[in-house]
């Protein structure tokens, strides 16, 4: 005879029904946002509407491109999916039954529950202590999981001390082949079956990141070349890095609010070490703020001021490691003090908040963004190389573009 667990509710209750349905709701919402965080890892941020800063005006990327983000081999998000997955087929094999849960389907329901609850609870921890790894969508993940754990604790009605006993029961159970030798076959066969499901799913989920992550030089070549060449005005007054007479020129159009210009101002500087002397960075402001008159919702609150001390440092000469240090700060999750940022860089501070709140530094910024909007940028950042859009800007397609322009220069004619 089967044993079930004594529920506080019965199975055909009005309160069970609901907590049921709550519970596979949960599932497929946690299935849903792990799958759109993989998708993103997978690609990248290249050309992407990034949904995270459209919704909640903080991206993603910074989290999944951590050191964090991945482990054993395969994105955080990867395993949310197996999770989900295992959860799913746990808690739809008695249903196809149409009968409660079994002891032996609802033990293992919580063990992963209370794992991926401990693991959310550090995940937020770190995300508390480190803002550079604040991701929104990971936050509705996490509370997605201690929710799923409430609701299995609510549905089966076990206490910690009931669940750890009956688990015992159970491992027990698996080992005692002479009292219940079928059912412990069964036991068995089940956990073989998830864990080989598991396994499945973790191979087709690595074969997927890999071939993302995978470079095709001549592929990334032969898209850069089809791709027709854009007029990009150069104005006198925009902030150049390097040589005007570079056979590479860089324009960025981007945001200081933004986390994947951030993450691109991480790859100019890999290139500059790399590639020293041999190309030139043009930067044009394109906030998703207020002052940007296409922006429906303010995005980046913050991005548009960020831009105007960016400007009053220009016009003391210190663009370049103005921008530096502004992108050193996540400006979505900390109050940037402009003048103390300038008193660091030895500016002016009279003349600095002057030309911070003047004329001439919104003239700037309103300059640029006119220049995106003609050229129908819609997202940040925005890279041209030698007049192309480039919408991979990840370091290592960045560095393949680098070589074939230099090969291509020094090839004789």
């Amino acid at each position: 005879m089967e044993q079930t667990i004594p529920y506080p509710y019965k199975s055909d209750s009005k309160r069970y029904q609901f907590l049921k349905r709550l519970f596979a709701a949960l599932l497929f919402i946690g299935l849903g946002l792990s799958s759109y965080l993989f998708y993103r890892h997978a690609v990248g941020s290249a050309g992407k509407v990034d949904v995270c800063s459209a919704l909640f005006g903080k991206g993603c990327d910074g989290a999944l491109n951590s050191s964090v983000g991945t482990q054993l081999g395969l994105p955080l998000a990867g395993w949310g999916i197996i999770y989900y997955c295992l959860q799913i087929a746990l808690w739809a094999w008695p249903s196809f039954l149409g009968k409660p849960l079994k002891v032996n389907t609802a033990v293992p329901v919580l063990l992963l529950c209370s794992l991926a609850g401990i693991g959310s609870i550090s995940l937020l921890a770190i995300m508390l202590f480190e803002h550079s790894l604040f991701c929104p969508v990971c936050v509705l993940i996490h509370f997605t999981n201690l929710l799923l754990f409430v609701c299995a604790t609510q549905i089966t009605g076990y206490s910690l001390p009931v669940f750890f006993t009956t688990a015992r029961q159970e491992l027990k159970s698996l080992f005692n082949y002479r009292s219940e030798k079928r059912a412990a076959i069964k036991s068995w066969f089940g956990i073989g079956t998830f864990l080989l499901l598991a396994f499945c799913l973790y191979t087709a989920l690595q074969i997927i990141s890999d071939k993302a992550a995978a470079l095709d030089p001549q592929k990334i070549i032969t898209q850069f070349e089809e791709t027709p060449r854009q007029s990009v005005p150069v104005d006198n007054s925009d902030p150049v890095f390097g040589s005007s007479n570079s056979s590479i020129q860089i324009i960025v159009f981007s945001d200081f609010e933004c986390s994947s210009c951030r993450g691109f101002s991480r790859v100019l500087y890999q290139l500059k070490k790399k590639y020293k002397g041999q190309f030139s960075v043009v930067f044009k402001h394109f906030p998703l703020g207020s002052c940007n008159p296409v922006v429906t919702k303010n995005i980046h609150p913050k991005a548009c001021e960020a831009a105007l001390a960016a400007e009053a440092a220009r016009q003391q000469g210190k663009f370049w490691q103005y921008h530096d240090v502004l992108f050193f700060y996540d400006l979505s999750k900390t109050n940037v003090p402009y003048a103390t940022l300038a008193a660091k860089l030895h500016l002016d501070s009279a003349k600095f908040e002057e030309a911070r709140n003047g004329e001439a530094a919104k003239r700037e910024v309103g300059r640029a963004i006119a220049e995106g909007l003609r050229l129908k940028i819609d997202g940040t950042p925005a890279v041209y190389l030698n007049g192309r859009p480039v919408n991979d800007f990840r370091l290592q397609p960045m560095e393949v573009l680098f070589d074939h322009i230099l090969a291509q220069q020094s090839a004789p004619h």
